[in-house]
């Protein structure tokens, strides 16, 4: 909430960096302890929830943002110290970890880290937030250049891709049943591609929502994927810094995201920015799903 204060770029940096660290942390615990206390079908219900709650929690925020933002751009930072809630029931909910087992001489031999399963996982990780991240950082310009300049507004339309991402990661249980991560992948990749076509030739403000709508329908399936994914393949011990490694992943694709489209404005307008992604995601999508692929 830092932001709310900080009277430079420089402090406004080092808030961020802050909650970077913070947020990182939250997101590689929540993970292990999900890896750790369920399993199957189980884990991959319960990623499905977590993911919708993620996006649920955006819908709340990224609304309440926009309003308070009409107010002050010093507004939004606020919202960050509603985490002080959970704090207690962090406390009393969350039961503490057993002792963890010594490792034997045969356990170091026989758990070696997946890296190559790993790599295939967080390279899919990684293009993912790198596409998605082009919503919250370029939209807002978007929208100024068709006219609309209300930052509730833009709160609504990032919303809507929320909204969509809810009804996904609920029914991810029920799609991993009958589909393997692979072509979750690719059908995720397709979803926000059309998304971002649609938004990339919108000239008016209700084909730009509808567009970031069918955007988010793309982005439920990934964050549950990809856990739900690592964590079948990677041995009982290691559930922490594979988690740990995935996040980073997508937060490098976070960080990457706004260097790659603002490298490319300068010779492309914002619209032709989100067609370029576009391009990029079903381009993806065709690789990922290939007839070896889809049968996985």
């Amino acid at each position: 909430a830092s932001g709310a204060l900080a009277n430079s770029i420089w402090g406004l940096l080092a808030g961020r960096v802050l909650l970077g660290v913070a947020v990182g942390g939250t997101m590689t615990l929540a993970t292990t302890i999900v890896g750790d206390r369920w399993h199957g079908a189980a884990q991959q219900r319960f990623m499905g929830l977590q993911a919708a709650a993620m996006a649920a929690g955006g819908v709340i925020f990224v609304t309440v943002g926009g309003w308070l933002a009409d107010v002050s751009w010093r507004g939004p930072f606020l919202i960050y110290l509603s985490a002080l809630v959970l704090v207690p029931l962090c406390l009393a909910f969350i039961p503490p970890y057993p002792a963890a087992p010594r490792p034997t001489a045969e356990t170091a031999v026989t758990e070696r880290f997946p890296w190559r399963v790993f790599a295939g996982i967080a390279l899919l990780t990684f293009f993912a937030m790198t596409m998605f991240y082009l919503i919250p950082t370029r939209l807002p310009f978007l929208l100024v250049e068709i006219g609309v300049h209300s930052p509730s507004a833009t709160g609504y339309a990032i919303a809507a891709m929320t909204v969509g991402s809810v009804t996904t990661s609920l029914a991810f249980v029920r799609i991993r049943r009958r589909l393997g991560p692979r072509t979750i992948f690719a059908i995720a990749f397709i979803l926000m591609g059309c998304g971002y076509a649609m938004v990339g030739i919108a000239e008016s403000y209700v084909p730009v929502v509808c567009g970031t709508t069918v955007a988010g329908l793309g982005l439920g399936l990934p964050f549950p994927n990809q856990m739900s994914w690592l964590m079948a393949q990677v041995p009982d011990g290691m559930r922490g810094r594979s988690a740990g490694f995935l996040t980073s992943a997508s937060f490098g694709g976070h960080f990457v995201s706004p260097l790659l489209s603002g490298a490319l404005k300068p010779i492309l307008s914002t619209s032709e920015i989100f067609l370029l992604f576009a391009a990029a995601l079903v381009v993806c999508a065709a690789f990922t799903a290939t007839p070896r692929n889809l049968s996985r």
